[in-house]
């Protein structure tokens, strides 16, 4: 935990060659962690070097990676399971088996930690005032602790003041939001939810001029379920332009994330690029070979996050 605040610290006064060697530490002191605390993490790599190189004798491009399937059919842990105090599960497709990641209490503080600060660079608010696009019943239900729920605890965890802008029922409550926008009036506000419910649930008609005014300078953050979006023929232009037309707000941005690497998101810039955080670094694979890519290849993401100490 005080590495990862340590880190953190320094973030902003290292230049990125600096920034890179510091990570690269980072993520070879996970490695070794990974490797003497979890068997089956220790097997994967020595076959991984038995066919590639010699262990010392690597660089961050080197360290071992895991398909995200090997969360889906095994209980990967690299510490005590008495330890464990809270079990992450993914969406998942439906018929698909979700992947299930194991939390220590220090882990989960470390992804807050990292959430706060990758939140606070992209946007520049400090403890704004929030409107969650759900119903406040999916928080009571803990044994559906997926994606989605860590994505609603972990950003609420960043705000002062709180509210569900929809009901039980998934009903748009416009009362509520406009007491806690008038009560509020002049205080920075980040509307957050899911961009499937936020389209199902908020996009089918307007909300009145009154509140659509007053919701033009906040913030919308927005992630996950794309799939079903885009099944719809709806793409972020379009999705972004209904957000602006049917809920008057302005500044629209949106976010990657997989509960496998939950606190290192991905976060949107005002030209719609997706960016690295100071906790996270991004490798493209080839699709053929696994070799590294070329600038401007396409090819398969290899992410790497400084935060998981629980699980690799």
């Amino acid at each position: 935990l005080k590495k990862v605040k340590d880190y953190l610290d320094k973030f902003d006064s290292l230049s990125k060659k600096d920034f890179l060697k510091s990570l690269e530490k980072h993520i070879f002191d996970l490695h070794h962690h990974h490797s003497k605390s979890c068997e089956e993490y220790k097997i994967l790599s020595q076959n991984f070097f038995n066919k590639n190189q010699k262990i010392n004798n690597f660089d961050i491009t080197s360290i071992p990676f895991l398909p995200v399937d090997a969360f889906k059919n095994n209980k990967l842990l690299s510490c005590e399971e008495e330890n464990i105090f809270k079990v992450l599960k993914s969406s998942g497709t439906t018929g698909q088996i979700p992947s299930s990641i194991f939390l220590t209490r220090e882990n989960a503080k470390n992804q807050s930690i990292g959430l706060s600060k990758i939140f606070s660079l992209f946007t520049n608010f400090k403890r704004p005032n929030l409107i969650i696009i759900d119903s406040p019943e999916l928080i009571k239900d803990r044994g559906s602790f997926n994606a989605r729920v860590a994505g609603i605890i972990g950003f609420r965890s960043l705000c002062r003041k709180v509210i569900y802008g929809l009901d039980s029922e998934y009903r748009v409550n416009i009362s509520k939001i406009e007491s806690f926008i008038n009560q509020n009036e002049g205080e920075d506000i980040l509307i957050f939810g899911f961009t499937w419910i936020i389209y199902k649930y908020l996009l089918t008609k307007k909300l009145p001029l009154s509140t659509r005014k007053k919701l033009s300078k906040s913030l919308l953050i927005h992630g996950g379920g794309w799939k079903k979006i885009q099944s719809l023929a709806v793409n972020k232009a379009d999705y972004n332009n209904m957000v602006r037309e049917y809920m008057g707000v302005e500044k629209v941005m949106s976010y990657y994330g997989m509960i496998e690497q939950t606190g290192s998101i991905f976060m949107e810039c005002e030209k719609g690029y997706l960016h690295t955080n100071p906790l996270a670094h991004v490798i493209a694979r080839s699709q053929d070979n696994l070799a590294i890519c070329p600038p401007l290849e396409k090819g398969y993401c290899q992410v790497l996050s400084c935060l998981p100490t629980s699980y690799p």
